[in-house]
């Protein structure tokens, strides 16, 4: 009795089972998924434009990487080529000055890092202008003779004492003796020894000029000095000084046809006949007077540099 049974119930398993798998292995056509539907063919024309539009969006990706990589270097060489002092750039201190409202983390990055080198950077002055002998913690009546550290350069005064027009054909000085003598010292070397000797008084000049000029812009409640409080001080000192530098006829002109904003007037001597007549003429003189100064100077050169091989030449012999 209990193995019969037990034959039955494993024989109607194994139906059962049998079954299901038929049923597994052939489903319904109502119990099957729903076919997927094959898509349009597209037209050539179609699949052109979708080729164009995919190679217009991987050229735009691959420029905004290069303009990205290109920002990125552009910004690494400028913190190689300027490191601040880690010690005086306190984070803190700038964090403070920032406006961080509205703003993404990078653009607060970035500004932090403009604002340190602009801290670092007038330190920087600072300690030039200590050295100079101008200080933030008194203000000193003789500063334009404190002159611990020359601010010009050799090189820059040079260059300002060989300074010349270079445009003949217009209007420069009111004579041609100004003229003339400025094309021959541009023309004349100058050593490094007499430069030095023209720093030393051309630097007191130069302060006494900035702080007057200074000085009347903070009177005049001005954030900056401008050609006006310049020419002020500058006017005083015209008849002691040879040539004309507070308002040359170079200038004047410039002012009033060639500048940009607000012009000068002419005044009505400058437009009579006779004016214009010498005017021309003067600026024909200086024409012709340059190629001659150069072809003076450079005789002048041959003939030294001759006078210098004769020399050699009777050392060597007489050795």
């Amino acid at each position: 009795m209990g193995s019969s049974s037990k034959t039955k119930s494993s024989s109607n398993l194994q139906a059962v089972v049998a079954s299901t798998k038929k049923k597994r292995s052939k489903p319904d056509a109502e119990d099957a998924p729903p076919k997927k539907r094959s898509k349009p063919a597209k037209t050539d024309a179609e699949k052109a434009e979708a080729k164009a539009a995919a190679k217009a969006r991987a050229k735009a990706k691959k420029d905004a990487e290069r303009e990205s990589e290109s920002e990125d270097a552009g910004s690494d060489a400028e913190d190689e080529d300027y490191q601040p002092d880690p010690v005086d750039a306190n984070d803190d201190d700038v964090m403070e000055d920032i406006y961080t409202t509205g703003k993404t983390p990078e653009q607060i990055e970035d500004d932090r890092k403009k604002l340190v080198k602009t801290k670092a950077r007038r330190r920087g002055y600072r300690t030039v202008a200590n050295k100079g002998g101008y200080s933030a913690q008194y203000d000193s009546g003789y500063a334009h003779l404190d002159v611990a550290t020359p601010i010009l350069s050799e090189g820059e005064v040079i260059r300002a004492c060989k300074w010349a027009p270079k445009m003949t054909d217009k209007a420069a000085y009111d004579n041609l003796t100004e003229f003339e003598e400025r094309t021959q010292l541009s023309l004349t070397s100058l050593p490094p020894s007499a430069a030095r000797v023209i720093r030393a008084h051309g630097e007191i000049y130069l302060r006494r000029l900035v702080n007057g000029s200074f000085q009347r812009a903070s009177d005049q409640q001005k954030t900056g000095i401008r050609v006006p409080q310049v020419v002020a001080e500058t006017r005083p000192l015209q008849r002691v000084l040879k040539y004309s530098f507070v308002a040359p006829k170079g200038l004047i002109r410039y002012s009033q046809d060639t500048a940009e904003l607000e012009r000068l007037k002419h005044s009505p001597e400058d437009k009579t006949e006779e004016f214009l007549r010498e005017e021309k003429a003067l600026l024909k003189k200086q024409k012709e007077l340059v190629p001659q100064l150069k072809k003076a100077k450079s005789k002048e050169d041959a003939d030294k540099a001759a006078l210098r091989a004769e020399k050699a030449k009777a050392k060597a012999g007489a050795a």
